[in-house]
């Protein structure tokens, strides 16, 4: 049996979408549950290549739900380039007409979604910083809560819940850099199930640059959740109004914030994703993928 996929990609960031649920064959959606199937799958020289897998499964109280694997096998909670993704797939595919609005659930609850233009507007639910150590200027000039191996000053940084965690620092760095100390601040024992780093810099008012290290896929080319948690950390730090533009390798995203009940914020992001092409997995290749693993 072949299956059908989709390759999307938003900002550059990129995923194989894989929709389960016309699959009626409940042995076949087991088999692609399958991590080691998710990893050969991302891997950009002997499988398909993405920074992650989007699973559609069927949901009561959503067009569908969205079940996310990491290139490294791992599932985070959520995917802001991911959903918008599976958005615009579910547009092309005109599930959705005439652009919504329309719920996508996800393991970090439900997001409501609307299409404006080329753009994708998701309302990604509260974010909230984080209390002790990482409070609204957690580790500005404080060594302690810098890893033992940094190198230079303790940057500002916030901690902030966007569904997913994330480690969002005032300190920007190339390419290389980012190679260096992504893994290192990743793996910050204060964050036990390890963290989503961003490192960030302000450009002018409401506007930021931002380059993230991803704890399941490693640097990546945009992150929508990270830009939505950098977005948050500058707007109540610099004390912001109006929405924040958030310049990532990949391109350009647009964060919404408004203050909410108990010291969270309403975060609204909007940007483009697209479809990239089409495909089959025969079975002879994810079959083997599996035999290999076991």
């Amino acid at each position: 049996m072949r299956l059908p996929f989709k390759k999307y990609e938003g900002l550059k960031n990129d995923f194989i979408i894989i929709d389960l649920r016309n699959v009626d064959q409940e042995g076949l959606q087991m088999q692609w549950g399958n991590q080691n199937l998710h990893m050969a799958l991302c891997d950009r020289h002997g499988g398909i290549g993405a920074d992650g897998v989007l699973f559609l499964e069927d949901d009561n109280d959503a067009v569908a739900r969205m079940k996310i694997t990491n290139s490294d096998g791992s599932t985070p909670e959520m995917c802001g380039n991911g959903i918008r993704c599976v958005a615009q797939y579910m547009v092309d595919s005109d599930e959705i007409i005439g652009g919504g609005p329309f719920v996508i659930q996800s393991d970090a609850g439900p997001k409501t979604i609307q299409i404006q233009g080329s753009g994708i507007k998701v309302a990604m639910g509260q974010g909230k910083p984080q209390t002790s150590p990482a409070a609204e200027t957690p580790w500005g000039g404080n060594s302690a809560w810098q890893p033992s191996n940094w190198e230079g000053p303790a940057p500002l940084a916030w901690a902030v819940d966007m569904g997913n965690p994330h480690l969002v620092l005032d300190f920007p760095v190339s390419a290389q850099e980012m190679l260096k100390w992504g893994p290192v601040w990743a793996a910050h024992p204060y964050f036990e199930a390890g963290v989503n780093v961003g490192f960030s810099r302000v450009l002018a008012s409401n506007e930021i640059e931002l380059k993230v290290w991803e704890r399941g896929a490693g640097a990546t080319m945009a992150c929508g959740t990270g830009a939505c948690a950098a977005a948050l950390a500058w707007w109540q730090h610099r004390d912001w109004r109006g929405p924040v533009k958030v310049n990532l390798p990949g391109g350009q995203l647009e964060i919404g914030l408004q203050r909410a009940s108990e010291g969270g914020f309403d975060v609204v992001m909007t940007g483009p994703a697209q479809h990239v092409y089409s495909g089959e997995v025969p079975e002879s290749w994810w079959s083997t993928v599996i035999d290999a693993a076991k």
